[in-house]
C-alpha cells in the first residue's frame, strides 16, 4: 500500500501506520478523474452507453455497465471519461483500480468508502459520517468488541449490512458513481460485498461501471457472480470494446501526431497494430521517433521502409522507445517497476539506498526519471497524488521489471520487505510484506506475517482474504506451529462462508496434523469442528 504521501505503507514504531486511521483514503489506488485523460477518439457507442447509464441512475435506479476487453484496448481511458461525464452531471465520483499483487481484508471496499470523495461527500450530510466509519471500522477490524459473541457468518453479515448501509447513504442526495479498473483483480471479499450493495440498494441512485479483462476475468469466481447477479436483476449493460477500425485508427494516429495522416500510411499502421489503441500509440511514437513517419505538407506520411516492419508484439514497441534513454533511467525503470504500478520518488530513494548503499537525492531521481516521461512511459502525477509516477501501462511496468536479472529483483524485494519491517508493521501493510518476503525468498517472514495476517482479515471479517493468505505461506511453513495456525485461520474463514464440504477437507489436514503432534485437545477441537461443519451441511446422522 501507499500512503498519502505515496510512499510504502510502513509502521511507526509505536504501533501505528500510515493507514492507522480508517478514514484515511487508499488514494494510492484512485484513478485520476480530475485530470483529463485526452480525447477519446471513437468509441461513439461506448461513450453513448456510459450517457444513457449515467441518465438511469440519475432517476433513481441503481444501473451497471462494463467494459470488456483485452489489454491496451482503451478500457482505462473511457473509464477516465466516465468519470468526467458523472461529475459534470452531478454525481459524487469515485474511481478505483484494483492492483494484480496489492491485496488486503475488503481493499477495494475500503477504497472506495475511504476515498477522498466519499469522506467530503459524507461531511456535507449529516450523520452520514458516523455511517461511513461505522462501515470502515467493521472492515478493518475495529468493531465493537461486544461483537465478537456473534456466530461468525452473522459478523460477517452485519459486514455487509453496514457496507450497502453506506453505499445508500452516499448516495442519499446526489447519485453516486463508483468505477472499478481491472476487476478482475479485487479482492474477493469486496466482490462480495458489491454483490449485497446490488441486491439491498437496488433502488439507489447508484452507477457502477467495471471494467475487465475477459481471458482473466473467467477464473475469478466472485467476479462472476457480481456480473451474473447484476445480469439477472437488469441491472447491467455489457458492452464488448473492439478493435479499431481503419477510420478509428486515422483519428487516434492523428490525435497522438497531433495532424492528419496519409490514408495509405494509416492503413499500414492499421495493419501492422491489428487496431489495438496501445500498440498504435506505441508505434506512432516509435516511428515518429525513429523518422518512419514526418509531416510533410501538414500530411503526415510512412517512409517506404516502414511498410516492411511488422512489431507485433508490444515489447517491441517499448523496448525501442526505451532503448533511447539513458542507461540510469532504465536501471531506475526497472527498479520501479518492483515497487508497483504506482510509485514514488521518497520510495524509490530509500530502495536504492538498501540495495546500492548510495541513491541520489528525490529531486536527482526526478531528473533521471524525465526522459521516461518524455517518451511517453511514464506518468507524472499532480503534487497532491499519492504517488508521483505510475507506469502507463501495465505491459510497460512488465517490460521494465523483466531487464532485471533474478538476483536484482530478489534483492529489491527484500530491500522493500526491510524497509517495511523499519518500524512496526502497522495491519494494512502485512500482506503487502509477505508478498514481498515470498519473492525474496525469505519462507520465514512470509510465514510470520501472513499468519498476522489471516487473524487480522479473520478481525475484520473478511474470510476471502484469510483464503488467499493462507494458500501463499502454508506451502512454505516449516514448522508445526505454523502449519496448526494457518489451517486453523482457513477452517475459521470456510466456516463464516458457510462452505461445509471445502471445511470438511480441510478438517482432513487438520486432524493428521494433530494425530502427528499427539495432541488429543486437537484431535478433540477437530472432532468438534467437523461436527458443527456436518451440522451446516445438514448431514445429521454423519
Amino acid at each position: 500500500m501507499e500512503d498519502q504521501d505515496g510512499s510504502l505503507e510502513r509502521g511507526t514504531g509505536s504501533g501505528g501506520g500510515a493507514l492507522a486511521s480508517v478514514l484515511e483514503p487508499f488514494s494510492a489506488m484512485a484513478l485520476h478523474v480530475h485530470r483529463a485523460p485526452g480525447a477519446v477518439v471513437g468509441r461513439v457507442a461506448e461513450q453513448d452507453a456510459i450517457r444513457q447509464e449515467l441518465g438511469s441512475a440519475a432517476t433513481g435506479r441503481f444501473a451497471g455497465l462494463t467494459l470488456e476487453g483485452e489489454p491496451g484496448i482503451g478500457k482505462t481511458r473511457l473509464l477516465l471519461a466516465a468519470g468526467e461525464m458523472a461529475s459534470a452531471a452531478g454525481f459524487t465520483t469515485i474511481a478505483v483500480t484494483a492492483d494484480e499483487e496489492l491485496r488486503g481484508p475488503f481493499l477495494i471496499a475500503r477504497s472506495i468508502l475511504g476515498s477522498r470523495e466519499a469522506v467530503q461527500a459524507a461531511a456535507e450530510r449529516p450523520g452520514t459520517s458516523d455511517v461511513l466509519a461505522a462501515s470502515l471500522h467493521s472492515m478493518s477490524g475495529q468493531d465493537d468488541p461486544g461483537l465478537a459473541t456473534l456466530p461468525a457468518d452473522r459478523r460477517l453479515l452485519r459486514t455487509f449490512d453496514l457496507g450497502a448501509v453506506a453505499f445508500r447513504a452516499l448516495a442519499s442526495e446526489t447519485p453516486l458513481a463508483v468505477l472499478i479498473d481491472d476487476l478482475q483483480w479485487s479482492d474477493d471479499d469486496s466482490l462480495r460485498l458489491l454483490r449485497y450493495v446490488v441486491r439491498s440498494d437496488a433502488t439507489s441512485p447508484i452507477f457502477l461501471m467495471l471494467a475487465i479483462r475477459p481471458e482473466e476475468f473467467a477464473q475469478v469466481t466472485e467476479a462472476v457472480n457480481l456480473i451474473a447477479d447484476m445480469d439477472r436483476m437488469g441491472f447491467l449493460r455489457r458492452m464488448k470494446v473492439e478493435r479499431l477500425n481503419q477510420s478509428g485508427t486515422r483519428d487516434l494516429l492523428a490525435a497522438v501526431l497531433g495532424g492528419a495522416v496519409d490514408a495509405g500510411g494509416a492503413a499500414v499502421m492499421h495493419a501492422q497494430a491489428e487496431g489495438v489503441p496501445f500498440i498504435l500509440e506505441e508505434m506512432a511514437r516509435a516511428y515518429r521517433d525513429g523518422g518512419m513517419i514526418q509531416e510533410i505538407d501538414g500530411v503526415w506520411r510512412l517512409a517506404g521502409n516502414a511498410e516492411r516492419l511488422v512489431p507485433s508484439a508490444v515489447k517491441t514497441l517499448i523496448s525501442r522507445r526505451a532503448a533511447h534513454l539513458p542507461d540510469e533511467t532504465k536501471e531506475l525503470l526497472a527498479e520501479a517497476a518492483v515497487l508497483g504500478r504506482h510509485f514514488s520518488l521518497k520510495d524509490l530513494h530509500e530502495v536504492e539506498l538498501q540495495v546500492n548503499g548510495n541513491s541520489p537525492a528525490p529531486a536527482a531521481l526526478a531528473v533521471a526519471l524525465a526522459p521516461a516521461v518524455s517518451a511517453g512511459l511514464l506518468a507524472e502525477h499532480a503534487q497532491e497524488a499519492a504517488a508521483d509516477y505510475s507506469f502507463q501501462h501495465e505491459q510497460v511496468r512488465d517490460f521494465a521489471a523483466a531487464t532485471l536479472t533474478q538476483a536484482r529483483r530478489r534483492a529489491i524485494h527484500a530491500a522493500i520487505v526491510r524497509l517495511l519491517l523499519s518500524g512496526e508493521p502497522s495491519p494494512g501493510s502485512l500482506p503487502l510484506l509477505a508478498f514481498h518476503a515470498k519473492a525474496a525468498g525469505d519462507a520465514a517472514v512470509c510465514v510470520r506475517f501472513s499468519v498476522e495476517a489471516s487473524r487480522n482479515a479473520l478481525a475484520a471479517n473478511a474470510p476471502e482474504e484469510v483464503l488467499r493468505v493462507v494458500e501463499l505461506a502454508l506451502p512454505t511453513a516449516a514448522t508445526s506451529q505454523e502449519r496448526l495456525d494457518l489451517l486453523e485461520s482457513r477452517d475459521r474463514a470456510l466456516d463464516m462462508l458457510r462452505r461445509p464440504s471445502e471445511r470438511l477437507e480441510g478438517l482432513a489436514e487438520l486432524s493428521a496434523l494433530a494425530e502427528a503432534l499427539g495432541d488429543s485437545h486437537l484431535e478433540l477441537d477437530v472432532r468438534l469442528r467437523r461436527a458443527a461443519a456436518l451440522r451446516t451441511a445438514e448431514e445429521y446422522e454423519r
